[in-house]
């Protein structure tokens, strides 16, 4: 390698890669390193200007050219392309700036001054071809047939210059005096290949001893291949085991060398493994270079690839995380440890736990190591991470994330009014106390918060977003239990009248009807037998009382026809309790209708007592339907129906 560079006359300072976007840093400072800079070979020559870059070298030359000219005629009878026959335009006369009409036009050719001298010439005035060609040779001087085409006449145009570039491409900043492999096992490379064994210096200017087969003693080609390729380094990022190292696949290699400055620190015996880490790269600011080598191996023989581009990796060490927490209903507080090394720190924040939709919070100075993120979504859980950032000369380095925490915020937060009526004479109930439980069916445990009504029956509390148990308690009354939802499409009062009933006898049911704020007029309806075998009684809004025996066995206690109810049944069992009685609500509003969803919307809740518990309670389903089947009482036992179907008349209902 020392000879190629001696014959291109080129020994630069090294430039120093920057790990994670493969820029280079700055030229080596003092008590530095210097590398000399190692080029791969010159690319062809070409018109078209390549890209410039700080590891690419250019070169360019003006290449003379000759405008040479070909003559075409065409005839409108039948188009025929005289001295164009070996082209074959195929009637595609724009290819060729041509038209379909008649006449007389030329074509353009530059031509290098090589084919010019291979071409064969023609004093000027005689006949190139025949038959066809003849009396068509225009244009002054001689005329030239180039070589490949055939019967055509070409003449000489004007002179001009074209410029033309290549380029070759850093492949290696050297490695001074480290001690290394050779690529053929013996000074300097051989084209004919050695076997190792002998002390030299390596493609990447390191000296030892190597043993191998170099690129001639393989009829595979392989070793030459490998020999030939030069590994690139994709990333060297710090990890939380240290520096890692990722690399480009080499075709064939059977393993790599991972090299940190001089010292060979891994030998990866697998071509497909393409990273490394350096668990001894720790200390925290410390500048770490490292170069990777594939390797061919065959038996005993080793044959071992150009060293890749020097790379720069400055360790970080992470910054752990102390604090995570709320310190508001939309606020979280950061604390982590301080890193003196660093210039800096990045907070990264998601709510979605593989960061794809982050946000970054950047931090300059390394004395700074706290932080509070404010105005975040409520009700929301979010997960963060830190890094700490270094800059050195204009690029940045970054220490690993610290392990993500997560933090949800509170739930907004909304205002419920409501109002608590007895079920029976729909009054007002004074002093009644409500508890509040976060979740479903949460009817003991933890209070979330209580409210208590006033003279008017009416209370008001603040929830925040969520699903609640709702305990309803007054001295005369049975316990009841509701459960409501608490969002931002919710209304502030409640969308159902909240009711009390009344303590019973043991063997009395209440059924209490309450709705929103439509449809308007509900009915419920309770059938059961009448006594005698050809009959049932019915109970509801025109028939307010049922009897079984003449004697009375159920009331419509309360009719309600203007929204919410409460509308009130009370049955008494003990006049039959083996018998059968049916429970219905009928969306009288909407009868005659045969697609109506007003009673599946309206938010219908039936709540059952006996004695003095609350025993069941059905929120109506979200289907289409004017009657509601609720439940059944056989026996004594509570059968939920729970159905929806199309009915007109409520008196039909048995």
């Amino acid at each position: 390698m020392k000879n190629i560079l001696s014959a291109a006359g080129r020994v630069t300072a090294a430039l120093l890669c920057i790990v994670m976007t493969l820029t280079l840093l700055p030229a080596a400072g003092a008590g530095e390193t210097a590398y000399a800079a190692e080029y791969g070979s010159w690319s062809e020559w070409s018109e078209t200007k390549p890209e410039s870059s700080s590891t690419r070298e250019i070169e360019t030359r003006s290449v003379p050219r000759t405008t040479m000219i070909m003559y075409v005629t065409q005839e409108a009878a039948s188009p025929y392309y005289r001295e164009f026959r070996s082209y074959s335009v195929n009637g595609n006369y724009s290819a060729y700036k041509l038209r379909s009409s008649y006449g007389e036009f030329y074509y353009h050719w530059d031509v290098t001054d090589s084919q010019l001298a291979a071409a064969t010439s023609y004093p000027q005035g005689s006949m190139v071809g025949s038959g066809n060609v003849e009396g068509y040779q225009k244009g002054n001087g001689d005329s030239y047939q180039i070589p490949g085409n055939a019967y055509a006449s070409w003449f000489k145009g004007n002179r001009f210059s074209v410029t033309e570039y290549r380029y070759r491409d850093q492949i290696t900043s050297g490695g001074g005096s480290s001690t290394g492999e050779t690529s053929g096992g013996s000074a300097g490379t051989s084209s004919g290949g050695t076997t190792g064994g002998s002390s030299g210096t390596s493609s990447g200017g390191s000296s030892g001893s190597s043993s191998g087969t170099s690129s001639g003693s393989s009829s595979s080609g392989i070793p030459a291949q490998i020999m030939n390729t030069v590994p690139v380094i994709v990333t060297g990022i710090c990890s939380f085991g240290g520096v890692q190292i990722t690399w480009k696949s080499v075709s064939h290699a059977s393993g790599y060398y991972v090299y940190r400055g001089s010292e060979k620190i891994a030998t990866i015996d697998r071509g497909s493994t393409l990273n490394y880490t350096d668990t001894g790269a720790k200390t925290n600011g410390k500048k770490y270079s490292y170069q990777v080598q594939a390797y061919y191996k065959n038996g005993s023989s080793i044959v071992c690839s150009k060293k890749s581009v020097l790379v720069i990796v400055i360790f970080i060490k992470i910054t752990p995380v102390k604090t995570c927490r709320l310190s508001g209903d939309n606020s979280v507080s950061l604390k982590w440890t301080k890193n003196s090394k660093c210039s800096g720190y990045e907070i990264y924040y998601s709510t979605s736990s593989d960061f794809s939709n982050y946000r970054r919070i950047w931090i300059k100075g390394c004395g700074r190591y706290k932080y509070t993120l404010k105005k975040l979504k409520m009700g929301t859980k979010y997960y963060i991470m830190i890094r700490c950032w270094f800059k050195s000369g204009g690029k940045y380095y970054y220490s690993a994330f610290t392990r993500s925490c997560s933090v949800t915020t509170k739930s907004p937060s909304y205002t419920r009014k409501g109002v608590i009526l007895d079920a029976q004479t729909g009054r007002a109930i004074p002093r009644a106390t409500l508890y509040f439980r976060s979740g479903s069916n949460k009817r003991s445990g933890k209070i979330y918060c209580r409210s208590k009504t006033n003279s008017k029956g009416q209370y008001k509390v603040t929830l925040r977003e969520g699903t609640y148990t709702v305990e309803i308690r007054r001295s005369g009354y049975c316990v009841t239990y509701i459960i409501i939802i608490v969002s931002s499409s919710s209304k502030s009062y409640s969308s159902n009248t909240d009711c009390l009933s009344k303590k019973l006898k043991s063997a009395q049911y209440r059924v209490v009807l309450t709705w929103g704020s439509s449809p308007r007029d509900l009915d419920s309806y309770l059938t059961g037998p009448s006594g005698t075998s050809s009959s049932r009684f019915r109970v509801c809004y025109y028939n307010k009382s049922g009897y079984y025996n003449g004697k009375t066995i159920a009331d419509l206690d309360r009719d309600d026809r203007d929204w919410y109810g409460p509308e009130t049944v009370t049955l008494n069992l003990n006049l039959c309790k083996n018998g059968t009685y049916n429970y219905y609500v009928h969306d009288y509003t909407n009868k005659s209708s045969s697609s109506s969803t007003a009673l599946g919307n309206s938010g219908a809740r039936v709540t059952i007592y006996r004695g003095s518990r609350q025993i069941a309670s059905y929120k109506v389903p979200k289907k289409e339907g004017t009657c509601w089947s609720v439940f059944m009482i056989k026996n004594g036992k509570i059968i939920k129906r729970n159905k929806m179907s199309y009915v007109s008349y409520g008196a039909s209902l048995d």
